[in-house]
């Protein structure tokens, strides 16, 4: 274990500094380890239970805080601001290199049809906010795969709660 924080540290010190080169510094860490993975561990995975009760609408993660106008809650300086303080969830990109690029309010359903059928689970008829970045984003995948980077992401936004429902990269060519 000791062997892999090692290895990923100077990647994250590049990341932490704001480092131009951060991008040379995840490419040397994966160049020394590709896989990224522990296996001498032994760790198997886990099947998870079915949840079992009554279906509860997704929460997220607790990010924004709406007020009664909830459009001025979801400004360009304040998203800009929580980005550059919390980063975009699991981007190993740095967070002072993410530019909102637009703030778009729409129903669940009109997200769903966005993305290609993904929803965020909640009503159809309800209110998200979908924020669309530019910036470095770096994300890892499963073992033995390598690192996606892309030049930009997306969030998605309770318009209700301010909490944050998913998020994404964004593919070349896509709208």
């Amino acid at each position: 274990m000791r062997k892999h924080i090692l290895i990923a540290l100077p990647a994250a010190l590049a990341l932490l500094a704001g480092s131009a080169n951060a991008q040379t510094a995840i490419n040397e860490a994966q160049t020394v380890n590709p896989n990224r993975v522990n296996v001498e561990s032994g760790q198997k995975p886990i099947a998870l239970p079915i949840p079992k009760g009554k279906e509860t609408r997704p929460v997220g993660m607790q990010a924004i805080g709406v007020s009664a106008k909830v459009e001025q809650s979801f400004s360009i300086e304040t998203l800009t601001a929580y980005f550059h303080k919390r980063n975009l969830p699991m981007n190993m990109g740095p967070a002072a290199s993410i530019r909102v690029e637009k703030v778009e309010f729409m129903t669940d359903h009109d997200l769903a049809a966005r993305l290609n059928g993904e929803s965020t689970g909640i009503g159809a008829d309800e209110r998200v906010v979908l924020v669309t970045l530019r910036g470095i984003f770096v994300f890892s995948g499963p073992p033995g795969s390598h690192l996606a980077r892309s030049e930009r992401a997306y969030a998605v936004f309770d318009a209700r709660s301010g909490n944050l429902l998913m998020s994404g990269t964004v593919g070349e060519g896509a709208q």
